[in-house]
């Protein structure tokens, strides 16, 4: 198997490893709802890039690049950032799992006023 294949495999089983991941919308966590949604195990915090609305109006241009990885249509941010921005996201994410939410219904139901199809689509 060449490395590009690999690297394309590679690639693909991560982003499937994302995708399964909880949805979790900014408000949730006390980000700015143009930020949109985001996934997170409770270990990293992931966003589709189909634009900057969560790396912008999250904060997360203060974070450092060692905290960064780009995989495919995803950025990753784990928590080796010294700023404290990507830790304090990730505890709230647990809050909200150890309090049973959310759960994939209830990223459905209306936040902040919006639908996730409203806040994906970018309209504010």
């Amino acid at each position: 198997m060449s490395f590009l294949d690999r690297f394309l495999e590679v690639q693909d089983e991560l982003t499937k490893l994302i995708e399964d991941m909880p949805k979790y919308n900014a408000c949730d966590v006390g980000l700015d709802m143009r930020c949109g949604q985001f996934y997170s195990d409770g270990e990293i915090v992931a966003y589709k890039h189909k634009h900057n609305n969560f790396h912008y109006y999250g904060g997360f241009e203060y974070c450092s690049p060692e905290s960064k990885t780009v995989i495919g249509d995803y950025t990753i941010f784990t928590e080796l950032d010294q700023s404290g921005r990507i830790q304090a996201v990730l505890d709230k994410v647990l809050t909200l799992v150890e309090n049973g939410l959310p759960v994939e219904e209830t990223i459905q139901n209306y936040k902040c006023g919006k639908t996730m199809e409203e806040l994906e689509n970018g309209e504010f």
